[in-house]
């Protein structure tokens, strides 16, 4: 063997040792939030509950509504239903399978773009897997591990030249993120510039668009008659859907920092290698990059209020592209990507402990303490055909048969309702007392900074508070605790 044989051999080595202990690393870091969800999980499970039960699409029993992002979730999250397993650890450990298989499928789609070099494609794994936002949106019980999977599976059979496989699963992956369909256009869109530049005509790629929608249109026929509406509650409740140069503007700069914040060495390379990748006119990588910046644009106009797991999606295309910039260097290529490695890792213990952890932990304490209790409260103490205003409606939702009414407009069935809830400002979405004014509701449960259980008088009603429980910890960059009161709602008489 010579020298350089055994230079690339003992790299190999060293890398798959890095590969292990990066997983291990991993899922030390799921073990440490092994119990936590957000409140849209129990969303999630409420309709599947419903689901399994007879009482379609619904939250609150035999009212549907199209409450949920991912309809295909929620139907596959029927299953521990059907088996009387615990659903909850059921929708995290499928979660779970599936970022695992997300990390597989990336490695095997690196190779598309990095053919003879491993030491870049299993550098691209480990900065993948040891994102801190990878590692709090995963494991989760949410659809995000899910349509994350069907997106680097999507492009791995595009770049397989398996154009109708990977159309019919972007089909289905629009059933678990309807903002999938920005990736439907730019494939297709690719397909057609490539066949008109060889003299084709670009009509031969509409068959492969209808392989999408022979499976999102019988949905929406679905929806249209079933909720009255083809767009989840959800995807309006997120979005302002309307133009305001300086809400786009304030909008603009938060999708940005939610998105440097999400990697800012891996964001930056992102965008140099963009820039370079065109110049050099590199567009087998174009798909990839119209993907992120349209997915982006897509934030942008639509005031979407973007969390971490929506950026998911796209994260690990900027890794692939910004690695590609290194790789184009001349010189100090080795230096450079031990480097961009360090930098990734250490970022990555830095953020999950000094954030993502202490945030992880407040919020399992307080699902467990504050919201799945404050459920079971109104389940056990309020009359049968109450009707209860909810800002936070999952956990409480779940562990309550009484009638929920969504101050965040995301799974009520009354579509005037909803958009009385999303023409007003986030401030009155976020205290459900002042919607009183076009809201029927017997009870109220809203949260505060700052516990006050005082009677109160707001215009013409009366809120009497029943009962209190604190949440440790709501918010990654706010640590105050959260209180959130139950009242009895009474009509003045005028």
């Amino acid at each position: 063997m010579n020298g350089t044989a055994a230079d690339t051999l003992g790299s190999k080595k060293v890398m798959y040792i890095a590969i292990v202990a990066a997983m291990l690393l991993f899922l030390y870091c799921q073990y440490l939030k092994f119990e936590y969800s957000p409140d849209d999980t129990y969303i999630y499970l409420k309709y599947s509950k419903n689901i399994s039960e007879g009482y379609n699409f619904s939250f609150n029993k035999g009212e549907p509504s199209y409450g949920v992002t991912g309809p295909l979730w929620a139907l596959i999250l029927t299953i521990p239903f059907f088996l009387g397993i615990d659903p909850f650890w059921f929708a995290k450990s499928l979660d779970l399978l599936f970022i695992l298989l997300s990390f597989t499928i990336f490695y095997k789609l690196t190779k598309s773009f990095f053919v003879e070099s491993f030491i870049y494609r299993t550098s691209a794994v480990l900065i993948f897997m040891l994102n801190p936002f990878i590692i709090r949106s995963t494991f989760t019980g949410m659809e995000t591990s899910f349509a994350l999977f069907m997106v680097l599976l999507a492009f791995y059979t595009y770049y397989s030249k398996r154009m109708y496989f990977s159309f019919l699963i972007l089909g289905f992956g629009m059933l678990v993120r309807p903002e999938i369909f920005v990736l439907i256009a730019v494939l297709w869109t690719m397909l057609a510039i490539r066949n008109y530049n060889e003299g084709r005509g670009i009509s031969r790629t509409l068959k492969y668009v209808c392989c999408s929608l022979c499976v999102i249109i019988p949905f929406w026929i679905f929806a249209y008659f079933t909720f009255g509406t083809i767009v989840s509650n959800t995807s309006l409740g997120k979005s302002a859907l309307r133009f305001d140069l300086i809400n786009q503007f304030i909008n603009a700069k938060e999708i940005i920092r939610l998105f440097l914040l999400f990697g800012p060495a891996e964001v930056i390379l992102f965008f140099i290698g963009t820039i370079v990748l065109i110049f050099r006119k590199n567009f087998y990588t174009m798909p990839l990059i119209l993907w992120v910046i349209g997915l982006l644009i897509l934030y942008f106009l639509s005031s979407t209020a973007a969390m971490s797991r929506y950026i998911v999606i796209i994260y690990p295309f900027t890794i692939i592209i910004g690695l590609k910039f290194i790789e184009s260097l001349q010189s100090f290529k080795k230096t450079a990507i031990a480097v961009f490695l360090v930098i990734c890792l250490l970022y990555s213990q830095f953020v999950f402990h000094r954030y993502v952890k202490p945030y992880t932990d407040g919020f399992t304490v307080g699902i467990k303490e504050c919201l799945i209790p404050a459920g079971k409260w109104l389940e056990g103490n309020l009359p049968d055909g109450s009707r209860v205003l909810v800002n936070d409606v999952g956990a409480i939702g779940f562990n309550t048969n009484k009638y929920i009414i969504d101050a965040a407009a995301l799974i009520n069935r009354d579509l005037e309702l909803n958009r009385k809830i999303l023409s007003i400002p986030n401030y009155e979405k976020e205290n459900p007392r002042l919607m009183l004014n076009f809201i029927e509701t017997d009870y109220l449960v809203e949260k505060d900074t700052a516990l006050n259980f005082e009677i109160r008088i707001i215009k013409d009603y009366e809120l009497i508070p029943l009962q209190a429980f604190t949440f440790p910890r709501m918010w990654v960059l706010d640590p105050r605790p959260q209180y959130f009161t139950i009242y009895k709602v009474n009509k003045l008489k005028l």
